[in-house]
């Protein structure tokens, strides 16, 4: 199971290395995004240092269960632009998948998944006419230093 799970993370890391970001930071600040079953206001960036992925802050209105009432929470949501090429749009499919596996089975010690989803650009209103998907990846939010030392 390790031995799968470090080839899936060494398959995003290649995602990363693959695309750049070419949006402005603080292009999203402001919207609202509707991933999976949620709400999410991107309020503000935590993070747009290495990568090509940049982190916001959220507020999140999340379904219930019976879908009769909302609950409301903050959390970070990473956004990724990735151009249109199956090979990295696969990717970022495991990389969605590898978070959903390990916020179930590792939920003590890994950031909880709220959502995750791949969003083509017709949906989703990019404006770079190169890029073809937006990855949203909706997380707990945690205190602490971002920076990876």
């Amino acid at each position: 199971m390790l031995n799968i799970l470090k080839k899936r993370i060494q398959s995003i890391n290649e995602i990363s290395n693959t695309t750049t970001t070419t949006t402005t930071t603080q292009s999203l600040v402001g919207k609202t995004v509707q991933i999976e079953h949620g709400v999410f206001k991107l309020i503000d960036v935590l993070s747009s240092e290495g990568g090509s992925a940049i982190l916001y802050r959220a507020q999140a209105k999340l379904l219930r269960s019976g879908g009769s009432s909302a609950e409301t929470c903050f959390c970070a949501v990473k956004v990724i632009e990735i151009p249109d090429d199956k090979e990295l749009i696969k990717k970022a499919k495991t990389e969605v998948e590898v978070h959903r596996s390990l916020s179930k089975n590792y939920a003590k010690v890994v950031v909880g998944l709220i959502a995750a989803e791949i969003i083509s650009s017709s949906s989703s209103n990019i404006v770079s006419k190169e890029r073809k998907y937006r990855m949203y990846i909706a997380l707990e939010l945690m205190d602490g230093d971002l920076t990876m030392k």
